[in-house]
């Protein structure tokens, strides 16, 4: 999926949503839920970095990412959601999307944990980062919503060959936490955030 199409999807999208809200009252979006699963690609034999070092998440979209038992408040009733790839350096993406689609808007400082290795030769690394935006859904008002997302690598070391890489059982995971705030953002505020791409309310510092 190539980001730049997927930004402008996302942008229009979300408008086109927005729209169809019109002046009916709704409920503020409340509740928070967990997500998780794998990627699509993964570096190869030699790599020195998992997923520490990753800009772009080629997650796998073919799994239901959802985590059972994990959704409160609005939330409650959600049994299926569809990853989506994502480049944390360009804004705004969507990190999920169901029956509620989660716009991010921006991105916290990424910490970065390179690759080491312990017992028996087996190396880790991972990743973790904050984030907020905004969570939509007919019926709702659109929603300020707060996350977090970690991934994390794993792998087998050959110490014969005196270098610190990953020479096999390359694998990785993520999960992602999000939880909305029930405060409804205007319509228009609403408007210029997802139709410029920026949040504007200093709640985040973003980092590249």
């Amino acid at each position: 999926m190539r980001i730049n199409r997927l930004s402008g999807a996302v942008a229009g999208g979300a408008l086109a949503l927005l729209a169809s809200f019109g002046a009916a009252e709704a409920a503020a979006i409340n509740g928070s839920a967990g997500f998780g699963g794998a990627w699509d690609n993964l570096p190869g034999p030699g790599t020195t970095s998992i997923v520490s070092q990753l800009s772009f998440f080629d997650l796998d979209q073919s799994l239901n990412a959802y985590t059972p038992g994990t959704g409160v408040g609005s939330f409650a009733a959600i049994t299926t959601a569809t990853a989506q790839d994502f480049d944390i350096t360009v804004t705004p993406f969507l990190i999920l999307l169901n029956e509620f689609d989660f716009t991010v808007l921006s991105v916290g400082t990424v910490t970065r944990n390179a690759l080491s290795c312990g017992i028996a030769n087996n190396c880790t690394d991972s990743l973790t980062f904050e984030m907020e935006g905004i969570v939509t859904s007919p019926g709702f008002e659109p929603t300020m919503f707060f996350g977090s997302f970690t991934a994390s690598g794993s792998c087998s070391n050959d110490v014969s060959d005196g270098v610190l890489d990953c020479d096999s059982n390359i694998t990785a995971t993520w999960s992602a936490t999000l939880a909305a705030n029930g405060q409804p953002i205007p319509e228009p505020v609403t408007l210029v955030l997802l139709g410029g791409g920026l949040l504007g309310l200093g709640l985040l510092r973003r980092r590249g």
